[in-house]
């Protein structure tokens, strides 16, 4: 992050990622529960708490877009300019995981439970995991690049 930047804007941005960053954890947990525990395996006999879930995804998503890219990118125009390029292809990839996490959203949302009698969460879930995966990846990228 940029050292002219005032202490107390350093600390507010370091709260804020800290903040989404936890909230990025609850989703991969979550993610991780749902597809990977010993339950996980059947999934199809249970129901999942989708509308929490789509929530949550959705805050995060808003979060990263709205408050950490947003703070990131203004506050560190200095160091951004030698990264332009990398800045660019690392926060379009982003979107290309927004998109599937927002149809995502779009397809579950306003389910309080989804019916294990649908084949399709336990395919949908798996394909959401690897796009946040790389996400998750990508954030660290900007992260360091920024700070």
């Amino acid at each position: 992050m940029n050292k002219n930047i005032p202490a107390t804007r350093r600390k507010e941005i370091e709260a804020i990622i800290t903040r989404w960053k936890s909230q990025r954890s609850e989703i991969h947990n979550n993610l991780d529960e749902s597809l990977y525990s010993d339950h996980a395996l059947q999934l199809e006999e249970r129901d999942f708490p989708i509308e929490d879930f789509c929530e949550s995804l959705m805050d995060y998503i808003s979060a990263g877009h709205f408050e950490v890219y947003e703070k990131l990118l203004h506050d560190s125009t200095e160091q951004l300019e030698a990264h332009k390029q990398l800045l660019k292809d690392i926060y379009e990839s982003i979107e290309n995981t927004t998109d599937l996490a927002l149809d995502f959203n779009e397809k579950y949302k306003g389910e309080l439970l989804h019916s294990s009698e649908d084949a399709s969460l336990p395919v949908d879930l798996a394909r959401l995991d690897n796009a946040l995966t790389i996400r998750f990846a990508l954030e660290d990228q900007l992260l360091e690049l920024t700070r």
